[in-house]
């Protein structure tokens, strides 16, 4: 776990974590686009209804361009992950 990626915050998940994420990530985008748009989140039955999920995309989104990319994704939830949120 902690692997750094240079001048980025170290991600707490191990490679098979990794692969894991990135099935899940995959399955989330619905358009096969590479990027999470926030309808492919909203559209998650057990999030539809949740109203942090909007802030969640907007905190994710490091570029800001609407999208989340799987880097962005990885970041995001290491970072809950660091916080204890998950615990």
């Amino acid at each position: 776990m902690g692997n750094a990626i240079t001048g980025e915050q170290a991600i707490n998940f191990d490679r098979r974590e990794l692969k894991i994420l990135y099935k899940n990530f995959t399955e989330l985008d619905s358009d096969n686009s590479g990027k999470l748009e926030p309808n492919e989140l909203i559209d998650v039955p057990e999030l539809k209804d949740n109203p942090i999920v909007q802030r969640i995309i907007t905190v994710f989104d490091r570029n800001k361009d609407g999208k989340i990319s799987f880097f962005e994704f990885v970041h995001g939830l290491s970072a809950l992950a660091s916080s204890g949120i998950f615990y």
